[in-house]
């Protein structure tokens, strides 16, 4: 494998296995379209035995540290620069950079920072992160009679359900550099009474009017949403997504269902907070059905043991 990077051609061939570079992550990766009609999507490839496995991209860590639309930089693999197009543009950024790291939180601010006006120089139209979801403050999060709980209600407290019971936030195995540097900045910002990174979103903490009765009631509703339709679990899985502490952008998502770009995932999301509504206001029945049938069962072998 050569030891340069190149920039992207301007029309990246579809299928082929190359190595990139993407906001601190670098890997081999896929521009994959399974038939022609389909939108590409990058997908990470990670072998497994004598195959792969893929995994879409960009991912949590690599959106919340400001990654751009696509790879910043990539290298061909095997015989791909024919299939890429020659000559291929080099990356001006493509010889690796060392330095020292002596003072450590000096130096992981400064590169952390550098890091960020680098993806904003190769990426100037790329989005910030989206503001932080109105559920997110309790008292924002009304709670009305059965019968009486509106769209916005049952959003708020199914969404604080997830949040808070959905185990959406375990960790999880694997840092990009960039997360380790933005982790090291917040620290050190902290530790100097300086303002933390405003990609930093601190975990929140159940309050009197998350009560246990409340979070489970709006649990039954979401799973009764996933029993009442085969097709329901793509709004299950938009909810869901969208409960993490900086949550899941619905381009990902929409990559994740199998729904037409954005609108179509937010069109998932919001049809799942009606369907929601109507289950807080009329009830269970799939799930009470089933709560039936284990008494009976659990009674049935009681009286067999």
């Amino acid at each position: 494998m050569t030891a340069t990077w190149y920039a992207l051609p301007e029309r990246m061939p579809v299928n082929v296995a190359v190595r990139v570079r993407w906001a601190g992550w670098e890997g081999e990766a896929v521009y994959f379209r399974a038939k022609p009609s389909d939108r590409p999507a990058w997908l990470a490839r990670v072998r497994a035995g004598k195959g792969y496995t893929f995994h879409p991209l960009p991912t949590d860590a690599m959106r919340r540290y400001g990654c751009g639309s696509e790879p910043d930089a990539m290298q061909p693999l095997g015989d791909a620069p024919h299939a890429l197009g020659a000559p291929l543009p080099v990356h001006p950024h493509h010889t690796l950079r060392m330095g020292s790291i002596g003072g450590v939180a000096f130096d992981a601010t400064a590169a952390a920072e550098e890091m960020q006006a680098d993806r904003d120089r190769r990426d100037p139209d790329a989005t910030a992160l989206e503001a932080l979801p109105w559920w997110r403050e309790p008292s924002e999060v009304t709670y009305s009679p059965r019968g009486q709980i509106g769209e916005r209600e049952a959003e708020g407290r199914v969404m604080r359900a997830l949040y808070f019971l959905g185990g959406t936030e375990q960790p999880r195995a694997g840092r990009t550099n960039a997360a380790v540097l933005a982790d090291l900045k917040h620290a050190f910002d902290l530790a100097t009474r300086q303002d933390a990174t405003a990609s930093y979103v601190p975990r929140l903490n159940t309050t009197l009017r998350d009560s246990p009765a409340n979070l489970l009631t709006a649990m039954e509703w979401f799973c009764e949403l996933q029993l009442i339709s085969d097709l329901a679990w793509k709004q299950a899985y938009a909810l869901k997504q969208r409960a993490h502490n900086i949550p899941v952008s619905f381009v990902m998502i929409a990559l994740e269902i199998g729904v037409d770009g954005r609108d179509g995932a937010q069109k998932a999301y919001t049809r799942g907070i009606a369907r929601i509504a109507a289950i807080a206001n009329t009830g269970t029945p799939s799930l009470d059905r089933i709560r039936t049938r284990t008494k009976e069962g659990n009674r049935a072998y009681a009286l067999t043991r």
